[in-house]
């Protein structure tokens, strides 16, 4: 935006009047005019509050004698300005970034610095007041106005504080590589903004600890993940994703999508149908060799160990996490429209309305050779437990479950929807459910996935993570009473805690 006469503003360029009010406001446009303010030109009169300025450049005349603000560029005595900000490397015409120019007077005009993080975080615009029945906010990109078609896609300047570039180019035979933390955040920005994104290639490098981040589920309804993710049978641990919404998980939707190789812990919470790798698999998405260590809660709906709605296939998949949904918990997926095999579950499931399931609540489609081993499933009235789905109108197969399974509630007497009973050390070394070509079997563990080193489940249920071992027990033999046999105790449980 420019004006070669007087003023210039990403908003107005000229207010006045004590009641004229500019609020929740926000402009990504470059500024240019005699006046130029990244919101407002000449602030002659009422207030401009919680406004965020965007703009890469901001110029006017000169510097000097308040002809550039990040906010407004002039004001007078009575003009109000509170809880505005403006993008930190916001520069004037020459390229000077103007917070260094002002030597840390951020305020009134010129507003407080915002990094391009914070500006891409959902988080900073909600504890603005920006109201979500007004704007639709998603981190990853900018607010737009709530029933509107429009994407807030994030301007190039704002993509990352130190131009993240990954590396390749997103083909099959180069995807993007994802090494570090920031690499990650600005991947799962761009998937969520930008078109060409979604459909590309991405491979893990190196783990990723996601601790501090208030994470945004990758892909959506309206724009879905369809591309490749390779873990590389790397781990993402500390995810942390708290969103008052369906379908959310690492990923949220996805359609047509691979997600493979892939480890993730930490914990997720949403509405209905949340998941701990993907919220809704939708089309022929395939999610293969992957372990979730996601405590996943669903408030009120349906909260799942993989996926909330399956519709492609899981195949080889790890389900550890504690999983609780008001209305139904699955170890698995929620409701199951495509295909299970070959997948376990060892994590508790809680429940209530509708009940739990150890692979799946409803099934329509197929579960074959899966196991379900939890050590408790709970479900209060009116709800009902299904060691392996809750309810079916597909097809169940060779589905077996751990006998000593402890289950609270009322328990199908399906004899299908509870699979085959069987000591867990047996069910650990069946090949029929995990074959050689993907799954080591070793005594005394709970089978594990080829070529990731981070599980180490230990047979039976005392499990901390994989890193729990077989300790020491103590046998103490006290002097003997006179004419009576010592008494041999054993102290200690039989195994090490961390």
């Amino acid at each position: 935006m420019s004006s070669s006469s007087a003023n210039a503003g990403g908003i107005t360029g000229y207010q006045s009047g004590t009641s004229a009010v500019t609020e929740y406001c926000y402009s990504t446009m470059d500024v240019s005019g005699y006046y130029a303010g990244g919101i407002v030109g000449y602030h002659y009169g009422g207030s401009v509050n919680n406004c965020i300025a965007l703009s890469e450049t901001v110029s006017g005349r000169q510097f000097v004698n308040s002809y550039v603000g990040r906010v407004a560029a002039r004001e007078s005595a009575g003009a109000v300005k509170a809880d505005n900000y403006a993008w930190a490397d916001m520069a004037d015409s020459d390229g000077n970034v103007i917070s260094t120019l002002l030597a840390g007077e951020l305020t009134n005009k010129n507003g407080e610095d915002i990094s391009s993080a914070e500006a891409a975080d959902e988080k900073f615009w909600a504890d603005l007041g920006f109201d979500s029945s007004i704007w639709k906010i998603e981190t990853g990109s900018l607010p737009v106005l709530a029933g509107s078609d429009a994407e807030g896609v994030l301007p190039e300047h704002l993509r990352g504080d130190s131009a993240v570039e990954l590396g390749g180019n997103g083909t099959v035979e180069a995807p993007y590589q994802i090494s570090t933390t920031d690499d990650l955040v600005f991947a799962m920005q761009q998937i969520n903004s930008d078109e060409s994104y979604r459909s590309a290639c991405f491979v893990l490098t190196a783990d990723i600890d996601l601790s501090g981040i208030s994470w945004q589920a990758i892909g959506t309804a309206e724009s879905p993940f369809t591309g490749t993710f390779d873990g590389g049978n790397h781990r993402i641990s500390n995810l942390n994703q708290v969103v008052n919404a369906e379908y959310q998980g690492f990923f949220g939707v996805t359609e047509d999508a691979y997600i493979h190789n892939l480890i993730v812990q930490g914990s997720v919470t949403g509405s209905d149908y949340a998941g701990g790798i993907v919220g809704y698999a939708s089309g022929d998405t395939v999610i293969e060799a992957c372990q979730s260590k996601v405590d996943v809660t669903a408030y009120p709906g349906t909260a799942a160990g993989v996926a909330g709605v399956n519709e492609g296939t899981i195949r080889h998949c790890i389900q550890t996490g504690d999983i609780q949904g008001p209305e139904a918990a699955a170890g698995i997926a929620g409701r199951n429209e495509g295909t299970i095999e070959h997948c376990y579950s060892i994590g508790t499931l809680t429940a209530q309305n509708t009940g739990a399931g150890g692979i799946a609540v409803e099934n329509s489609g197929t579960i074959r050779c899966c196991a379900a081993m939890e050590e408790f499933i709970t479900v209060t009235e009116p709800g009902t437990i299904g060691r392996i789905a809750v309810s079916n109108t597909g097809t169940l197969e060779s589905n077996y479950v751990w006998s000593e399974m402890e289950l609270t509630g009322t328990v199908t007497d399906d004899e299908i929807l509870n699979g085959k009973e069987s000591a867990v050390t047996l069910i650990s070394k069946n090949r029929e459910l995990f074959p050689e070509d993907m799954w080591t079997l070793r005594e005394g563990f709970y089978p594990m996935l080829i070529g990731q080193t981070d599980m180490n489940y230990i047979l039976p249920h005392q499990v901390s993570d994989g890193r729990e071992l077989i300790g020491t027990i103590n046998i103490i033999i006290p002097e003997p009473e006179a004419g009576k046999a010592p008494v041999t105790e054993l102290a200690g449980d039989g195994f090490c805690r961390e």
